[in-house]
This record gives C-alpha cells, sequence and structure tokens, in this order.
C-alpha cells in the first residue's frame, strides 16, 4: 500500500501530498474500530497474540483501557462494555504527518503523554536526527527507509521510551520555637536597701533540641511506555548505518529530601544580681543554646514499570541491518537527608549588682544530624517486549 492509499484511510488530502506538500495536522478518529485499523491494521495474528500474551499489569491504567487496548493491538473481544466505554473516549485527536519523502533531521520528542502520533511515507529518511516518544502511542509506516546519519545526542533513530516519575516532595524544616527557654529569676533585696543575705542571679534554663524535619515523600512511579507499531517494508541498502530502535518504559521518581532540621531553642537568659544601697550579687548564668534539631529522612524511590508491547515489520534480508535496544527501567533513588538544624543561641548573662560581676553566657551547642538517605525504590519495569514480522 502507497502513502496515498494509507493517507486517504486516514482522510487526508492526497491532492496535496501527490502535489509534493507535507501533510500534517490533527485528524480525529471516530471510533475504536477504525483506531485499530489505523494503529493495528499492520499486526499478524502471531503479533497479536504476542501482544496479549505480554501486556503488562499497568496499576495506572483502568480494566477498560487495559481492554480495549488489547483489542486494538492484541487477540482482545469488543464485548459490550469495552464498546459502550469506548464511545466516550472518541472521537480521539492523532497527530499525522504524511509525506512522499519524509526527512527526521532533529531530534523530535513527543510528550510525555500525548494524543497518538502516526508517520506516512513512500521514503523516510534519518539524517542527523531521531525521534522518541514519551508515554505516547505511534506509529510509523513507511515503504523504505533510508538512514544517512544518526543523531548527535541520542543512540538510536526511533525511541518508544516512557516517563520518569516525579521526584517526591521535600520534607518541612522542624518548627521553629517562638520563645527562647525560661529565664533565670532576678535576686532581690531581702531587706529594702541592703542586699546582704541575697542570692545571686537564678541561671537561665537551658534551650531544648531543635525539632526534627520531616521525611520527604516517595517519588512517584514511573509512565509507562505505550504500544507502538512499526512498519517498514525496505532498507535502502545505500544506508550508512543500521536501523536502531530502542524502548525503556518508565522509571521510578527520586523521594523527596528530608526537611532541614529546626534550630535548637535559645537558651534562658541569666537572672539579674541584687542591686541595691551599697551593697550588689553575682548575675546568673545565660542558659546553653539547644542542640540543632534533626534533617528528615529522604523519602522513599519510586518504582519502574513494565513497558507495553510493541510490533514492528521489517525486510527479513536487511535483519542483521536492524539493531534493537531494550532497557530495564530503573526504580527511583531514594531522596538525600534534610540538613541538620542549627545550635540555637546561648543564652545572655544577667547583671551583677554594684561590685558584683555579671553572669558568664550560656555555652554553645552542636549541630543536629544529617539526615538519613531514602531506599531506593522497590521495582524496577521491563521494557516491551517486541514481536517482529520478518517480510520477504
Amino acid at each position: 500500500m502507497n502513502v496515498f492509499e494509507k493517507a486517504a484511510l486516514w482522510g487526508l488530502d492526497t491532492d496535496k501530498l501527490r502535489s509534493g506538500e507535507c501533510v500534517r495536522g490533527c485528524v480525529e478518529v471516530c471510533d475504536i474500530d477504525t483506531f485499530r485499523n489505523l494503529f493495528g491494521g499492520e499486526q499478524i495474528s502471531e503479533q497479536r497474540a504476542e501482544f496479549s500474551a505480554n501486556s503488562p499489569n499497568d496499576v495506572q491504567m483502568s480494566p477498560l483501557m487495559a481492554g480495549l487496548m488489547d483489542y486494538v493491538f492484541g487477540m482482545g473481544e469488543l464485548t459490550v462494555e469495552l464498546n459502550n466505554y469506548s464511545r466516550s473516549l472518541f472521537p480521539v485527536k492523532v497527530d499525522v504527518v504524511a509525506e512522499r519523502t519524509h526527512k527526521i533531521s532533529t531530534d523530535i520528542i513527543i510528550g510525555p503523554k500525548a494524543g497518538p502520533y502516526a508517520i506516512l511515507t513512500d521514503t523516510l529518511i534519518i539524517d542527523g536526527g531521531s525521534l522518541t516518544v514519551k508515554s505516547t502511542a505511534l506509529t510509523v509506516q513507511a515503504n523504505t527507509l533510508l538512514i544517512k546519519a544518526g543523531s548527535q545526542n541520542v543512540d538510536y533513530h526511533i525511541g518508544v521510551m516512557g516517563t520518569t516519575g516525579v521526584v517526591g516532595v521535600e520534607g518541612s524544616s522542624g518548627p521553629a520555637y517562638i520563645q527562647a527557654a525560661k529565664a533565670g529569676s532576678n535576686a532581690c533585696a531581702p531587706t529594702p536597701g541592703i542586699c546582704t543575705g541575697a542570692k545571686n542571679g537564678g541561671l537561665g534554663d537551658g534551650g531544648a533540641k531543635g525539632n526534627n524535619g520531616s521525611k520527604g515523600s516517595p517519588g512517584g512511579d514511573g509512565i509507562a511506555s505505550l504500544p507502538a507499531t512499526i512498519v517498514i517494508a525496505a532498507f535502502d541498502t545505500e544506508s550508512k548505518e543500521s536501523f536502531v530502535f530502542s524502548t525503556q518504559s518508565g522509571a521510578g521518581g527520586k523521594g523527596g529530601r528530608g526537611g532541614k532540621g529546626g534550630r535548637g531553642q535559645g537558651g534562658g537568659d541569666g537572672g539579674n544580681g541584687c542591686d541595691s544601697g551599697c551593697e550588689g550579687t553575682a548575675g546568673g548564668a545565660g542558659g546553653q543554646g539547644g542542640e540543632g534539631g534533626d534533617g528528615g529522612g529522604g523519602g522513599i524511590g519510586g518504582s519502574g514499570v513494565n513497558g507495553h508491547a510493541i510490533s514492528m515489520a521489517f525486510p527479513q534480508e536487511s535483519k542483521s541491518r536492524l539493531q534493537i535496544l531494550s532497557t530495564i527501567a530503573s526504580s527511583g533513588d531514594g531522596g538525600d537527608g534534610g540538613e541538620p538544624g542549627t545550635p540555637g543561641h546561648p543564652g545572655n548573662g544577667g547583671s551583677g549588682g554594684k561590685h558584683k560581676s555579671g553572669g558568664p553566657n550560656g555555652a554553645g551547642n552542636k549541630h543536629g544530624n544529617q539526615g538519613a538517605a531514602g531506599s531506593s525504590g522497590p521495582l524496577s519495569g521491563a521494557p516491551g517486549s517486541i514481536s517482529f514480522n520478518w517480510t520477504s
């Protein structure tokens, strides 16, 4: 089937296509059977069976959506329930690019989570660029593939990828103390005007340890790579490189950083000494500043997720010119531990009475402890399985 026949199936303007124009835009696909024909119509029965056998348990996808996907790309049946559900989704907008000779000379990224994307062409030329779709359904249908040069930025020509989960939210800092610790009592004259027998100023209380920062939130789980159909009828022997196809599902997001430890409570000021008449007593010592609070622990990393299955048609005679890169989607790293809190200010010494010294300022204290790093996510994700139709 040439590009004009394919374009007609999509409802595109074939007159513009015949004149050499690139026809692109959003096409409304009105029902699930039309979508099945456009995106899964090139698959042979063995590929459909492999799709159904290798569908991942995607917890981010509803069972009804998974059922529709199995109908479009696999062996699933369109039940009454699924058909009714599909009517709530359609029409679906598909971003289509159709051209007699279509060249990819820049790094094109579609998504994440964009509408379905399609390329229809007689000759697909890759000349210094690449195509990457992220958590987006894809179909590429080319009668001939010619590769003049690959991208300088990625090691593949077409990539079907997932999306890394979001980074967890940083924990909150330890709450600050509103007031310093209790101040020491001031000394009073036992007899008006006479400090004989009076005590020195009271000692200020030591500040409490700062409040700990809270734990960072978990990183988000990855978002799966979606199904793709790649149909290459012929591989041009003048190609300078082999065709490199890559797939990796969504890696887990990094856990959130722990919150910073709170500042230690300020030490209480020392009480003032007695100061009356010709006599006085010494001022009280200030309290020790509180130790800084500990940083919160980092959040656990998110899990990687399994990718959805991919179908590819490629000429048997050019099998040696096809290279597949399938990479595990890693679990997310644990979040960094929160920074330690600083110690509180030492309390000031109380003033001394007549001919007596003031109390010493309180002692300093240490910073809190650095928060522990979070653990890595529990699961990695397998790349989507690839089924092949080796054409003659």
